[in-house]
């Protein structure tokens, strides 16, 4: 058995430095029992909003044409550029995702380019927090969804776009669908993620 978080991020900016607006997490665990390969939850999802004005106080930056392509986008998504009673200043929130992460025993993490572990990473050691994840723990989603017909994967049906706990779910979903094909496909080829004996 093999325990995976995925992580997404919403953001004002496209590379480290850029404020960060809110993360979702989830956690599941792989495993196969028979031939079969079977998902678990094993955790709540943790969703963390930060207050942006902490943010770019502390000297995060806000990129303007990602606030333009914020403003297009559909209302649900862009609620989280609103101040709400949820928001919490930086050093807080990677506290409560360093905690949440590092008590969960997990072995993958996972996010749809690398993008989001490089804007967290910047913001980790900014804040002189330590990461709850190494370097080598880190895995890329699309990469993965290369090796998948588009048959095999879900549709995004019912998650709202460019919500940081929405994507986090949808791109759980695409990670348990690409893993399920390549298990029926090869089983051998994915024990790393399964922890199954070659």
């Amino acid at each position: 058995m093999k325990r995976h978080a995925m992580l997404d991020i919403e953001s004002l900016g496209t590379r480290a430095g850029y404020a960060v607006l809110s993360i979702g997490a989830v956690i599941i665990d792989v495993d196969v029992v028979g031939n079969e390969i079977e998902f678990g939850d094993i955790a709540a999802p943790i969703y963390i909003k930060f207050d942006i004005n902490d943010q770019i106080k502390g000297g995060y930056l806000s990129d303007k044409s990602t606030r333009a392509w914020w403003a297009v986008q559909n209302y649900e998504a862009r609620k989280v550029l609103l101040p709400a009673t949820e928001d919490v200043p930086t050093h807080e929130g990677l506290v409560e995702l360093y905690h949440y992460l590092t008590t969960q025993e997990i072995d993958f993490f996972w996010a749809k380019g690398g993008m989001d572990f490089e804007m967290l990473g910047c913001m980790y050691a900014q804040e002189e927090v330590q990461s709850p994840w190494n370097f080598w723990q880190e895995r890329d989603l699309r990469g993965l969804l290369d090796l998948a017909p588009p048959d095999a994967l879900p549709k995004r049906t019912g998650f709202i776009a460019h919500d940081a706990m929405q994507d986090a779910k949808f791109q759980m979903a695409q990670l348990r669908a690409a893993l399920r094909h390549l298990h029926e496909l090869e089983p051998a080829l994915i024990t790393k993620y399964t922890g199954e004996a070659a």
